[in-house]
């Protein structure tokens, strides 16, 4: 699973959406959910630019935003922030390459039948 979490007031993170879409189709059929979760207060805004995009992949809206019950599980400080997780839930990648970056297409293949190969949690917000 590759997970995207974003707003619609980032700039940078609606710049990735168009490859968030991208790579949902490039890899449609494939053993990978692109999920996507929207850390904004504003439902409206959120649901508006989803459908006249025409987002492709999952998208939900963590209610709460940046201070939502989600965003601080994952230990979310900014977006965009991405995670890639293996088939069974343990992290691949808490800083996978940007979705706009031609180099997550390769990180993604790559990840593929990684399951219980990588830690299972996050590394302590604060500490790289």
């Amino acid at each position: 699973m590759y997970i995207n979490f974003w707003r619609t007031t980032s700039g940078l993170a609606l710049r990735d959406l168009p490859y968030a879409a991208e790579l949902a189709k490039k890899f449609d059929g494939k053993n990978i959910v692109f999920l996507n979760i929207a850390l904004d207060d504003n439902d409206g805004a959120w649901k508006q630019l989803v459908v006249s995009k025409k987002l492709a992949g999952v998208h939900v809206r963590a209610a709460g935003g940046m201070r939502s019950a989600v965003a601080k599980a994952y230990a979310v400080q900014d977006v965009p922030s991405y995670f890639l997780l293996a088939e069974d839930g343990t992290f691949l990648n808490t800083k996978p390459k940007r979705l706009s970056s031609r180099a997550a297409i390769d990180e993604i293949k790559e990840s593929f039948g990684k399951a219980g190969t990588y830690s299972s949690t996050l590394p302590a917000v604060g500490k790289q």
